[in-house]
């Protein structure tokens, strides 16, 4: 249900944003330093410094669009404002902060619709959701896909083991060669990557210029983002066997040090290569398709 926002200070876009940026400050501010200190403990989100600039950096380029949209408050914004509050207050009460960081996306979100109107909201959504990627999900969560995630990347290392023709043994998530044997840690699952490939993949996919409209340009986009996820697999796969192939030509050393670090960056370079490839290719199919009508 829409309706208008009474009072100057909420017509006022400019007044608008003070309040919200009070609003996040007062609520999510505490949060901000904790959430810092995990980018710098957990190497799989050290990308999380990024995510706010790169989100303030898409409001800035559309913020002529957002400001030539028409200013219709809608009280359906208080509703999702009320949703998020209430989800930080669960989260403090079970001191789940994974809760309490997440609401903020719902707290601008609300706000936003609440005194701009859906025509902005849309305009800041993929922006305001973007931040969900620099917020680390629960250890549990993290544990529990690491886990198929190792014994997947070292599946594919297998089978690429013996492509080569290398012989080599796998159980669970260890490799056994003739020299020695590989585990494929939890370091090496992948996940890392896969966390900042979304990242990419997203951006690529909002910012990929697509003629379709509705479905068919939303189911084309959501591809572009999954290919982040067989793009990490295949990836990480080709480093484990790339990694068994050194151990078994060099000796263990390979699998260590400044050589280990230096194939992870050179397969995720690949990876990034990967993820272009797949939208130049989407952008293609995209352009064989009849161009919608005016009618449509």
């Amino acid at each position: 249900m829409r309706g208008s926002v009474t009072g100057g200070a909420l017509r006022r876009p400019d007044s608008g944003l003070v309040l919200l940026l009070v609003a996040v400050g007062v609520l999510h501010g505490p949060l901000f330093p904790e959430l810092r200190a995990d980018w710098f403990r957990s190497g799989d989100f050290s990308h999380g410094f990024l995510v706010p600039i790169l989100s303030s950096w898409l409001l800035w380029q559309r913020r002529d669009a957002i400001w030539r949209a028409p200013a219709r408050p809608s009280w359906t914004g208080a509703l999702l404002l009320a949703g998020g509050i209430l989800q930080y207050l669960v989260g403090v009460a079970a001191s789940e902060f994974y809760l309490q960081r997440t609401s903020l996306v719902p707290v601008i979100g609300g706000w936003i619709l609440l005194l701009w109107g859906p025509a902005r909201a849309r305009l800041c959504l993929f922006p305001v959701a973007f931040l969900l990627l620099m917020i680390p999900p629960p250890t549990l969560i993290w544990s529990t896909l690491s886990v198929p995630l190792q014994l997947v990347a070292s599946r594919a290392a297998g089978g690429l083991l013996d492509v080569v023709g290398l012989e080599a043994v796998r159980e669970g998530n260890v490799i056994h060669l003739d020299t020695c044997s590989l585990e494929v840690a939890r370091a090496c699952s992948g996940l890392r990557s896969l966390v900042t490939l979304l990242a990419v993949s997203a951006l690529l996919a909002e910012g990929s210029l697509l003629r379709g409209r509705g479905p068919e340009r939303t189911i084309t986009k959501i591809a572009l983002f999954l290919l982040a996820v067989p793009v990490t697999i295949g990836a990480n796969g080709l480093r484990v066997a790339g990694t068994a192939l050194a151990v078994s030509r060099f000796g263990p050393e390979a699998a260590e040090g400044g050589a280990h670090d230096a194939a992870g960056l050179v397969v995720f370079v690949i990876s990034l290569a990967a993820l272009f490839l797949g939208r130049r290719i989407l952008a293609w199919i995209d352009t064989r398709r009849p161009s919608p009508s005016p009618a449509s």
